[in-house]
């Protein structure tokens, strides 16, 4: 999985916060049963990521959603766009991988359509913090996300972003959970609650020794400090610290 996301609600307290992990970050993985790239748990499937995720961040997950390319433009073009304040100008490879069809993003605030949103959460290679500064435009993305789909305006449009999710969307929930996690973002949303922490995993670039290909591979050695630091949060959120 090239973008893994976790945001954690509690609806009771209202607290909330967002996190972008790392593709290449080195932990635990729980079907391996070795360290490796978070990515290559997902190889396993979702239920292996989660797992895995759980094991580095202390927390349960309780749904999990997972989305290609095409389906983020069909969920983005559902929704009628999202707004997004793109931090500087952005040429990025389309759907395809295709430099003939560059994606091209100006500066500024703008309701981008499902091509220019997936150009806006690939992009890295131009973005002064790289890796870390694609993390941030994540966040941003699916903050604004829960912000449309909450939108009243955008009721009207909801069968269609239903329809868009059943058939671009491999996930755990059924179609009453999505109905509850849609009215309790509204209301969050309407309110002026929904105000997520944005949480950072920082580490170390490396090159291991990596048996199964007999290489030196790229990885992102975590901080302890900040897992635990990312841990403590979410286990607040949670209302599960560890004692």
């Amino acid at each position: 999985y090239d973008v893994i996301v976790l945001l954690s609600i509690n609806f009771k307290t209202h607290e909330s916060a967002i996190l972008s992990i790392p593709r290449d970050a080195y932990v635990y993985n729980t079907c391996q049963q070795k360290k490796d790239k978070i990515t290559h748990s997902g190889w396993y499937g979702a239920k292996c990521l989660t797992q895995s995720l759980t094991k580095l961040l202390g927390i349960e997950i309780h749904h999990y959603l997972l989305i290609d390319f095409y389906g983020v433009i069909d969920v983005v073009d559902s929704l009628g766009g999202v707004s997004i304040d793109v931090p500087q100008v952005i040429d990025e490879q389309d759907e395809d991988r295709s430099f003939e069809n560059m994606i091209h993003l100006e500066p500024g605030i703008q309701n981008l359509n499902g091509k220019e949103a997936l150009a806006f959460l690939r992009h890295r290679h131009t973005l002064a913090t790289g890796s870390s500064g694609r993390s941030v435009n994540h966040q941003i993305f699916i903050q604004a996300m829960i912000k449309q789909v909450a939108n009243p305006l955008t009721l009207f449009r909801m069968g269609s972003v239903f329809s868009a999710i059943k058939n671009s969307v491999i996930t755990n929930m059924d179609e009453k959970d999505m109905y509850i996690s849609y009215s309790q973002s509204l209301s969050l949303v309407l309110l002026g609650q929904f105000k997520p922490t944005a949480l950072n995993l920082t580490g170390t670039d490396a090159m291991i020794y990596t048996p199964s290909v007999g290489l030196d591979l790229y990885y992102y050695v975590l901080d302890q400090s900040s897992v635990d630091s990312v841990k403590a949060t979410l286990q607040t959120i949670q209302g599960t610290q560890e004692e």
